[in-house]
């Protein structure tokens, strides 16, 4: 593959999901879409739309991220349970404060927005996926960028990352 027809490939992400307050924001924001009354209607987006948001610890992570990109919710288990592709990200703090009003405790929220398109229920095996990586752990141990080297090797089993998230995850366009 040429270094342009890389760049028109989708990047995958790998979202931890899997502890009790981040599960409680994937139910919420991703799932049931329970933000959506929170959000004023100046918005930069749909407000019902599955929504993700991370912070400033994720900020190099977040600022490769493009519409078109695939994130994989790992939600314990070793299972990533579902798949998006992202619709668009924006820096929102007062967006943020409203759809999570510092539900864990702390002074801090996530005004790193990423708003999806396609969420899909998958049953992908994270042990399968890291190892089809080229990965040694099991479960992502924060945000990643999954660097082009390993998308790779999910394309040599598959063809492409759709086609291997297809292939391995079940339902998946």
């Amino acid at each position: 593959m040429t270094a342009s027809e890389a760049d028109d490939q989708p990047q995958l992400f790998l979202i931890p999901a899997a502890g009790p307050l981040a599960q409680a924001n994937f139910e919420r924001t991703v799932l049931e879409l329970r933000h959506a009354d929170q959000l004023p209607a100046d918005v930069p987006f749909d407000a019902d739309t599955p929504l993700w948001g991370t912070d400033e610890r994720n900020e190099v992570e977040f600022q490769a991220m493009q519409p078109g990109d695939v994130l994989a919710f790992y939600t314990g288990d070793f299972t990533y349970s579902r798949v998006a592709r992202i619709q668009e990200t924006c820096v929102g703090a007062a967006i943020a404060e409203q759809v999570w009003d510092h539900n864990d405790g702390s002074r801090s929220t996530w005004p790193y927005l990423i708003v999806l398109d396609a969420v899909t229920e998958t049953a992908l095996d994270s042990r399968q996926l890291h190892d089809d990586l080229g990965y040694d752990s099991d479960w992502p141990q924060g945000i990643t960028r999954v660097r082009d080297r390993y998308v790779a090797n999910l394309r040599d089993h598959a063809g492409s990352l759709d086609a291997y998230l297809s292939q391995t995850g079940g339902a998946w366009q």
